[in-house]
């Protein structure tokens, strides 16, 4: 009796099972059925819309890239060295002259960020070549904007020394060259140390914003040089009673530019940090 018990209650469960089972087949089956009969599976039109729209959209990137590499400075082909050197010394004398005629003042042997060239009489290898000549350009570029908005001088400038990973620019730059978007640009950080007054600062943050180049500003840092209000003028040695007489005539009185101890007239340049990432976007 145990024995056909225990046989029967098994056979009970596995019919009990096999049943909720033959539900969830039925089930499924009708959801199946329900999406066949709502004809989920495109129609040519619909095939032939969507390769359209990819069409279209292909095309606005394009478009988008060719527009965001309007402008931008492409490597050189050229890797000799020796050009390379003779570049360098030719741009370098150029900004020096630029910089006198816009009465910018400069470091003494100042290299725009490539003393490692003039320190040395070792030239680059010639695979870094056409790396190191766009950045040569772009910093050429650069320090025109901060000349041509009248800085009152460069204190250095760092570039990002992607020829050797293990040294660091001239402003401990410590990100190198990098890349984004599986490769779809590359982008070139800088360093630029100079002093300028106020005013200065503002148009050259909005030439770069309207340059020919894509560049981001990643960080501005102002350091005062002096004081924001100035003091009195001293008086010669006067006595009360000669100060009394002066004060009732008019003549005497101090005109309007002695009374000023603020504003543009007084304004000391200040130290200014900028740092900048400049992009190149890469052909597709």
């Amino acid at each position: 009796m145990l024995l056909f018990g225990s046989v029967g209650f098994l056979l009970f469960k596995g019919i009990n099972r096999l049943s909720n089972t033959r539900k969830k087949l039925e089930k499924s089956m009708m959801e199946l059925s329900n999406y066949y009969r709502n004809d989920p599976f495109p129609s040519e039109e619909n095939v032939a819309q969507e390769k359209k729209n990819v069409e279209v959209l292909q095309n606005w990137f394009g478009e988008l890239i060719r527009n965001l590499r309007e402008g931008q400075i492409e490597p050189k082909e050229d890797k000799s060295p020796s050009t390379f050197m003779d570049l360098l010394g030719d741009r370098k004398n150029g900004l020096i002259k630029l910089a006198k005629s816009s009465g910018a003042a400069l470091p003494k042997n100042f290299a725009f960020g490539f003393d490692r060239y003039f320190a040395s009489s070792v030239p680059p290898a010639p695979d870094d070549v056409p790396r190191l000549t766009q950045q040569l350009t772009i910093i050429e570029d650069l320090c025109k904007v901060l000349l041509e908005e009248r800085v009152k001088e460069i204190v250095a400038i760092g570039r990002s020394e992607f020829e050797d990973k293990r040294s660091r620019a001239a402003s401990d730059i410590k990100n190198a060259d990098t890349g984004g978007m599986d490769d779809l640009y590359t982008k070139m950080h800088f360093v630029f140390e100079f002093k300028a007054k106020e005013n200065s600062v503002w148009s050259i943050l909005n030439c770069l914003t309207s340059h020919h180049m894509f560049i981001i500003p990643t960080l501005l840092q102002f350091e005062k040089q002096g004081e924001d209000i100035l003091g009195s003028k001293p008086k010669g040695e006067e006595s009360r009673e000669s100060e009394e007489k002066a004060a009732d005539r008019f003549d005497d009185f101090p005109s309007r530019r002695e009374r000023l101890v603020c504003g543009q007239e007084f304004e000391t340049p200040m130290m200014v940090k900028l740092e900048v990432d400049v992009y190149t976007f890469l052909k597709k």
